[in-house]
This record gives structure tokens, C-alpha cells and sequence, in this order.
């Protein structure tokens, strides 16, 4: 449960009660965001939508960095029609002037009568101040519908905010085994059916990076792209996230299959790293390398918390048990 200036957990709950038949808008809220996953670091994943008269009138989720935000987009919908109604918003409207203008100005200026926020933004230039200015300015906020739910679509942005790094998603055991596998079995390429595999990519498609070992490579020369229908995809289709490849001892292939494979729609920029100048070649195909010698211990450290002062929110770790254990 995330609180805002000061509301006590039983007073967060009772609004929350209060709010259960709003729910539904909360929720479309929430599957707009989801949209946004992977492709808006380093903002949040946001949706909003605007309701009058009990009718949707306006959604909206996060564009890319330089886009519009979730509000912006949804009253631009809206129209007139947003004058006297109510915003919902899974994150607290920015107040601050960024790469674009503040939130809470366009709220004001359409008229919102109420708006319901899923939890605060932990960002330091808002951090409660955008709430605080809404009500200043007259217009009742209600805070807490749906607010786990919330906060949990945005746990890599609220930790690299608090922490200072990225959320990094651990793979199981089986990873490895699932998706692009030429070892399981020793000879056949898939050992899961197609919903697993379809799991895995949605998976991809709404994190920023995908880190495996070297013996990952080796072992399964994986491709570690996204891939999905349209339909079942974010924002824009299938997302392919940043491929990185931590080898401590070089031993990776050179090349490494599939893995080498350019993907020129894989994110560019690369997180901080040790590069080895034998295989920087790997960079020149969409593939960051991270090179750490013979003692693996907490190598990963400044890899996260570089990428997370870079941007990057979600990481999945894929693989056993490296690099699991250097995390």
C-alpha cells in the first residue's frame, strides 16, 4: 500500500471501499497502461480515462519519451466533453515541466471536475505536489482505488526511483528449457506448448532488457526477440528488448547463432558495462555484453544502477543460474 501525505492505512482503505463501484473505470485505466509496458522508460506506464455522465469519453495510455502522457492523450479525446467530468489516472498527474508539459495545467484548463488516482508518483518533482495542486485549485481528488494493482504495473519505475535500480525479473529453473531451446531433450527445439511460449513473449514484450549468461547461449542459442501477433501486443506491436549477454570468462561463440542476429529494432542505447574489445563486435549487432572476469560476485551492481540513472526500469533475467547468482 503506497500513502499520500500522511493517510493512515485504514483511512486509504475506507476511500478505497467507497470507490468499489467506480472499479471498472479503474480497471480499463489499468489495461491502457499495460499497453505502454516497455516502451516508455524512463516514465511510468499510465492510463487514464475520462467519464461523464457515466460513459467513457476519453482514454489514454503513456506515449514514448517526448510523447504525450495518459491524461493529455485522453482529454485530447475527450474534447468538450471532458468540462465536468471525472479523470481517472493509475499515477498521480505530473505537475512539472519534462519533455512535455504539466499534467495538472491540462487537467485545470479542461474543466476535470474529480479526479480518482490509483497511488502517488514517488518521482521527486511530484511526489504528492500534483494532488496538492488539483485540490488547491478545487477539485476533489480521491486516492487508493486500486492502488496494489497499480503500483505493482509500475514496481520498476517506483524502484528505480527509491532504490536507485531497476526491477530485475528472475527467471525460474525452467526458463531456459522453455522458449528457443535447441537442449531440451537433447534434439527437439520446443518442449512447452504454445500458451507457455506465448507467456514468455508477453513477458518480453513489456520489460526494457532480457540479460542471460553465457552458458545460456551456448546451450540454447537463444534469439531473445519478441515475437507476437498485433493484437496481443503493447503500444505499436511486438517490443524487442535489450539483448545482454553476461559472459565472465569470454565463452561465448563467436557467433552465437541466432543471438547474433541484428535486430535493429532492439533498444540502442547500452547499459554501463566492462565491454571485452574480442567480442565488442556483439554491440554492432544489437547485443550488449557485460563482461566481469573470473569472480562473478555482485558484478551486476553498477550494471543495474547505471541503466537504472540511463532509464531503464525492468530487466528479465533468463537462465540458470547465472546470471541469477550475480545479481
Amino acid at each position: 500500500m503506497f500513502l499520500l501525505s500522511g493517510l493512515a492505512p485504514t483511512h486509504v482503505a475506507l476511500v478505497s471501499h467507497m470507490l468499489d463501484g467506480e472499479r471498472h473505470f479503474m480497471d480499463e485505466a489499468l489495461q491502457l497502461a499495460r499497453r505502454a509496458l516497455g516502451r516508455t522508460a524512463p516514465n511510468p506506464a499510465v492510463g487514464a480515462v475520462i467519464v461523464h455522465a457515466d460513459q467513457i469519453v476519453g482514454r489514454g495510455w503513456t506515449h514514448p519519451p517526448g510523447g504525450p502522457h495518459a491524461e493529455a492523450v485522453a482529454l485530447a479525446e475527450a474534447g468538450q466533453r471532458a468540462a465536468g467530468a471525472t479523470l481517472y489516472a493509475t499515477l498521480e498527474p505530473c505537475c512539472h515541466h519534462g519533455r512535455t508539459p504539466p499534467c495538472t495545467d491540462a487537467i485545470l484548463a479542461a474543466g476535470i471536475a474529480r479526479c480518482v488516482v490509483a497511488v502517488a508518483d514517488p518521482f521527486p518533482a511530484v511526489d504528492g505536489t500534483g494532488i496538492a495542486r488539483l485540490r488547491a485549485a478545487g477539485i476533489p481528488v480521491d486516492v487508493g482505488l486500486a492502488s496494489n494493482e497499480a503500483a505493482a504495473l509500475n514496481a520498476g519505475f517506483f524502484a528505480r526511483v527509491r532504490t536507485g535500480r531497476p526491477l530485475v525479473l528472475p527467471g525460474t529453473r525452467d526458463d531456459a528449457r522453455r522458449p528457443d531451446s535447441r537442449r531440451a531433450l537433447g534434439h527437439s527445439r520446443w518442449i512447452t506448448g504454445e500458451a507457455a511460449r506465448l507467456v514468455v513473449h508477453q513477458l518480453r514484450d513489456r520489460v526494457d532488457a532480457i540479460v542471460v549468461g553465457a552458458g545460456t547461449v551456448i546451450a540454447d542459442d537463444p534469439a531473445l526477440t519478441t515475437r507476437l501477433p498485433n493484437e496481443l501486443a503493447g503500444d505499436g506491436g511486438p517490443h524487442h528488448p535489450l539483448r545482454v549477454v553476461v559472459d565472465g570468462r569470454g565463452s561465448s561463440p563467436s557467433p552465437p547463432g541466432s543471438l547474433i542476429q541484428p535486430c535493429p529494432d532492439a533498444p540502442s542505447r547500452p547499459p554501463p558495462r566492462r565491454r571485452s574489445r574480442r567480442r565488442s563486435g556483439l554491440a554492432e549487432r544489437d547485443v550488449e555484453l557485460v563482461t566481469c572476469g573470473e569472480d562473478q560476485s555482485f558484478v551486476l551492481t553498477p550494471c543495474w544502477t547505471g541503466s537504472a540513472r540511463a532509464g531503464s526500469t525492468r530487466f528479465w533475467s533468463r537462465g540458470w543460474p547465472a546470471p541469477r547468482g550475480v545479481l
